[in-house]
């Protein structure tokens, strides 16, 4: 064997090693790159940039295609309207049926009891009825409010546990708070 095919086969068996390498480090050249993208991104004022790289302030569209939820600076916007004024705290969370959101903000205020706490915010959305018109509609939207307390910890995971309730935790599915709440329609 020549000089030239011993090195050749030394060095083959260490290609495979060089591609499993590259990679693993391919992900996070991605993810410095994708970093980078956001900041940018917040610097422009995009949503649209965010919304393609997963941020919570992209648009979410409910499950059954009908309304359409956006976190924005000034708070979670239902269909273009501002329905909960304040910091949104990771991305908001569709009812499986679409007819409710639920998202957790920072409480409003400077001072006092609450202020700076947070809070589960869940806006149900009725059904639509011809006996109601769109102003009814818009105005029955309004939030349901619930103190979160800090055991759940800074930045707590939602779920949806069933139609009127929610599970706040660390983790999915492993709820330390669970809230559950029931609603009904005056008539006048």
């Amino acid at each position: 064997m020549s000089v030239d095919r011993q090195r050749r086969a030394r060095l083959e068996p260490q290609w495979p090693l060089l591609v499993a390498s590259c990679a693993l480090a391919l992900p996070l050249c991605l993810g410095a790159s994708v970093a980078d993208a956001r900041s940018r991104s917040k610097r422009k004022g995009s949503a649209v940039l965010e919304g393609k790289l997963g941020s919570a302030r992209g648009a979410l569209r409910s499950p059954d295609r009908r309304h359409m939820a956006r976190v924005a600076t000034k708070g979670l916007e239902l269909d273009g309207r501002l329905v909960v004024a304040g910091a949104i705290i990771g991305p908001p969370v569709w009812r499986r049926d679409g007819g409710a959101i639920a998202c957790v903000r920072r409480a409003p205020g400077r001072r006092g009891v609450g202020a700076g706490g947070l809070q589960l915010v869940v806006v149900p959305l009725p059904e639509a009825s011809p006996l109601l018109s769109v102003a009814t509609l818009r105005s029955l939207a309004t939030p349901l409010i619930w103190r979160i307390p800090r055991l759940v910890g800074r930045r707590p995971t939602l779920f949806w546990m069933s139609a009127q309730s929610i599970g706040l935790g660390d983790r999915p599915l492993v709820p330390r708070v669970v809230i559950s709440w029931t609603t009904r329609i005056a008539r006048r």
